[in-house]
């Protein structure tokens, strides 16, 4: 389902009661403000029928990254806020839309909304993006609250999207060359969707990807955000578990190659190039790991010698964006 449209009708209208629809626009009195020793997440959501998993995904959110650290503030299109209004949940966090865009700007030096939650977040995901906004976004258009933030957009700071449509939307040429405007050019990175049975009721590919591994991705960069790196790190050897892409650079050095199995942990490909296979500088189908109780893992173990530690993490941290994580032993 793809509804974000220029004629959808806004939640206001609606008559559904719920608080998304119901509180007043906020006005120029409203401030947004960053606090210490937190990490900022604006999350935007369209519309696509996944959004009804918004619940579930801040809660998932909450749940991987460190405790106390994350802090979440929602912005949504209108046909986003018509899908959550049909939901029984209640959103602890500040949801902006449209209305509030407009409402808190009179005068010159008022809060223009877009560039303020611009300026306060730390990394921006679109959970889900549906193929309208994905369109609007490839091509400038920024014609709402969420597309507005995306264009001014500063690209020092991470942008994930997870895409969810209908399969023949997927799998249209126009979405293909979409999402490779968004990588390719404007360097965001992609959250593939999986293929499930669809709100539809059609087979196949295009639901938004787990709201588990959205999380766990995320996790990664807040986490990075705080980690606390020691000397005696890079002096200690360290393991990676990672496939056999890791041999094509020719100055890969490791000590030791062992077959590996990690439980409780699923594979999830990322497609980084046209060339599925990929080059030793573009890489084609790479993998990162979600959590799977249910799942097992194989892949090969390299030992990396104290001396490389340093040069490792950083061929991986170019190499691996869509996410290997490196740890010692």
């Amino acid at each position: 389902m793809d509804t974000d449209d220029v004629g959808s009708s806004s939640p206001q209208d609606q008559s559904s009661g719920k608080e998304v629809g119901r509180r007043p626009p906020f006005t120029r009195s409203h401030t947004i403000q960053r606090t210490g020793g937190k990490f900022h997440l604006l999350l935007a959501v369209t519309g696509s029928v996944a959004v009804i998993k918004l619940d579930e995904l801040i809660k998932k959110l909450h749940e991987s990254c460190p405790p106390n650290k994350l802090i979440i503030k929602v912005a949504a299109t209108k046909s986003a806020l018509t899908l959550l209004d049909t939901q029984d949940f209640e959103i602890d966090e500040i949801i902006y839309d449209d209305r509030d865009e407009w409402s808190m700007w009179r005068n010159r030096g008022d809060v223009v909304l877009h560039i303020e939650l611009r300026k306060w977040a730390d990394a921006m995901l679109i959970a889900p993006l549906d193929a309208n906004s994905l369109a609007k976004i490839a091509v400038g258009i920024c014609d709402n609250l969420v597309t507005s933030i995306v264009r001014a957009w500063d690209p020092r700071k991470p942008l994930y999207f997870a895409p969810a449509m209908n399969t023949m939307m997927w799998e249209n040429p126009l979405t293909f060359q979409h999402r490779n405007t968004l990588k390719d050019l404007l360097r965001y990175k992609e959250i593939p969707p999986m293929e499930k049975e669809l709100m539809c009721g059609d087979t196949g590919m295009g639901a938004m990807a787990s709201t588990q591994m959205i999380a766990t991705i995320l996790a990664t960069v807040v986490r990075n955000r705080f980690a606390v790196y020691t000397p005696k790190f890079w002096t200690r050897r360290m393991w990676i578990f990672g496939y056999g892409s890791l041999l094509w650079n020719p100055n890969f050095q490791f000590e030791k190659k062992v077959p590996g199995v990690v439980k409780g942990y699923a594979r999830r490909f990322w497609q980084l190039s046209p060339d599925h296979r990929g080059t030793p500088t573009k890489p084609g189908r790479t993998v990162t790991l979600v959590p799977d109780e249910n799942s097992v893992c194989w892949g090969l173990a390299f030992k990396i010698a104290a001396e490389h530690v340093v040069a490792t993490k950083k061929y991986l941290d170019f190499r691996e964006k869509a996410g290997y994580s490196v740890g010692e032993k």
